[in-house]
């Protein structure tokens, strides 16, 4: 097995907000991941990427509890992962919107699952539709919404309740490449004006991943075990449109497409 690439890594990661200290994770007799050590930490953006079955949905799902380590530790804030860890926001790639509530209630309903007052939850529904810039869109339901739209009230939904981490697994993949480039303008806007402190967002595309991340984590080999960790030292806040012609972009992208084991770059790296 190869060694993992080490790099300099950001006072915030030495904190160790999470940890996953020699975790393996196997299906039946299908081992998906071994031996997999990362830290992730306060106020970091971390991008994961890697091959289809690698194990990069199933370290989001351990991380909030909705899936347990086979071997090897889980844990957040220092304490092991034990069920639901209720301090994360998890969206996937469907926005899972109730269709018969409208933008604001289906962004109250978390708050009201958790017994906010009804005078609480209307003054944080507003400060969530200001946030994701809904506000004219508050009584529409999601068959009314745009695909952004919709994913800006999936986002605002966990938003709302304040989560200490936001787990994203591709949640743009449905989306063309322009408007792909506009929610990550939003997500970046959002992440910046909201109480979320880190994010780790799953993708299989090196360009999302380098326009996000502070730190690119790549989960390669069967099973998966973290190859490289590389930071992405591009400065923020970050116009995504100016990204791919950073001088270090081109080799950011080069080194994660020999990462994944890819010869030369594509013209994703031009």
């Amino acid at each position: 097995m190869a060694t993992p690439e080490t790099t300099i890594g950001s006072t915030r990661r030495t904190e160790g907000l999470i940890r996953l200290a020699g975790v393996s994770k196997a299906f039946g007799d299908r081992l998906v991941m071994a031996g997999l050590d990362l830290t992730i930490g306060e106020g970091e953006f971390v991008c994961v990427v890697g091959p289809s079955g690698g194990g990069k949905s199933t370290l989001l799902n351990m991380i909030s509890g909705l899936d347990e380590a086979t071997t090897g530790v889980v844990s957040f804030r220092g304490r092991a992962v034990s069920g639901l860890n209720n301090e994360v926001g998890y969206i996937t790639q469907r926005d899972l919107l109730l269709p018969w509530r409208t933008a604001a209630n289906n962004i109250r309903l978390p708050l009201e699952l958790r017994g906010w007052s009804r005078t609480a939850m209307a003054e944080r529904v507003r400060e969530i539709l200001a946030m994701t810039g809904l506000d004219h869109a508050a009584d529409s339901y999601p068959y009314e919404l745009s695909g952004g739209m919709r994913k800006r009230v999936s986002i605002g939904r966990v938003l709302a309740y304040s989560p200490s981490v936001l787990l994203m697994d591709e949640p743009f993949a449905s989306l063309d490449a322009q408007l792909r480039l506009q929610m990550h303008e939003e997500l970046l806007r959002m992440w910046q004006d909201s109480r979320v402190t880190s994010v780790v967002f799953v993708t299989h595309d090196l360009v999302e991943a380098i326009t996000l991340a502070d730190r690119v984590v790549v989960i390669a080999g069967q099973p998966g075990r973290v190859d490289l960790e590389l930071p992405i030292e591009i400065d923020r806040p970050r116009r995504v449109v100016d990204v791919q012609s950073h001088p270090r972009y081109a080799d950011y992208f080069q080194r994660l497409w020999s990462a994944l084991g890819h010869d030369q770059p594509t013209g994703g790296a031009q």
